[in-house]
């Protein structure tokens, strides 16, 4: 990606960011149980329970960062939104917590020194220009320890509820998504991991209704978020998992090495 292209890039997602923290209302109780679920399922397909150096991109306004904080020694939040950036440091601040870290950055922007044992990338990937996708994972994997682990979140380009969602919500359904995203298809994604060098790749369908309810629902039905979970995880090891509305990959480099 030229410096230009990726400038553009930035600064169209920056704009859309900018306004959507400024108040995009959604449901304080499915957000936190779609981020507890998020790092249930980290947890579950790495079969670790703790990191000890981690970077997030695409980070928002911090609150998977908080909630991970207690897996981690120490996580690192990035994130183009200056907004964001500084609504998840008042977070911090305000909770004390001390291993929880964010900065106003572009990834391409890191310095190649820096390696993780865990990049995870909620909600990210499918913002990235499909042409440049695969080597937006090689700089990740390039910034990973041997036997550090990718880990990411996006949406399924075969949810059957995102075709229903574009009908029943229309205009609002825009709203809520930015101009350059797009959905991601999951067998794809794992390829292209396999072919950049990772060793071990994994696919997990997760999410059928909490998601939607979450900017659906704003205000009301909260008591229906719990339901809304429980029906996803049990919809998740269906014969029908792989329509879900999203998806994570957890990809592991090879223990000590690089791309043979």
């Amino acid at each position: 990606m030229t410096d230009t292209s990726r400038s553009k890039i930035e600064e169209k997602e920056l704009e859309f960011f900018e306004k959507y923290y400024d108040g995009t209302p959604c449901n304080k109780l499915g957000d936190k149980l779609r981020l507890e679920r998020m790092i249930t399922s980290l947890k579950h397909l790495s079969k670790e329970n703790n990191f000890n150096n981690v970077l997030s991109i695409g980070c928002g306004d911090g609150e998977f960062e908080i909630l991970f904080s207690k897996h981690t020694n120490h996580i690192h939040g990035l994130d183009l939104s200056p907004k964001a950036i500084e609504n998840a440091n008042k977070k911090v601040e305000e909770k004390g917590i001390t291993n929880a870290s964010f900065e106003a950055k572009s990834f391409f922007d890191l310095n190649l020194n820096e390696k993780y044992d865990l990049i995870t990338c909620i909600a990210f990937l499918h913002h990235v220009p499909e042409k440049e996708l695969e080597s937006f994972i090689k700089t990740a994997y390039d910034h990973l320890n041997p036997g550090g682990v990718f880990f990411s979140q996006d949406p399924n380009i075969n949810g059957i509820l995102r075709s229903v969602g574009r009908v029943l919500i229309k205009e609002k359904y825009g709203e809520l998504h930015s101009p350059d995203e797009r959905e991601l298809v999951p067998n794809e994604l794992a390829d292209t991991c396999k072919k950049i060098g990772f060793s071990e790749v994994k696919l997990h369908y997760l999410d059928f209704f909490l998601i939607p309810s979450i900017y659906l629902f704003p205000y009301k039905f909260t008591f229906m978020m719990p339901v809304f979970q429980f029906i996803d995880s049990v919809l998740s090891f269906s014969p029908i998992a792989h329509l879900s509305s999203g998806f994570s990959l957890l990809a592991r480099k090879k223990a000590g090495g690089e791309v043979t």
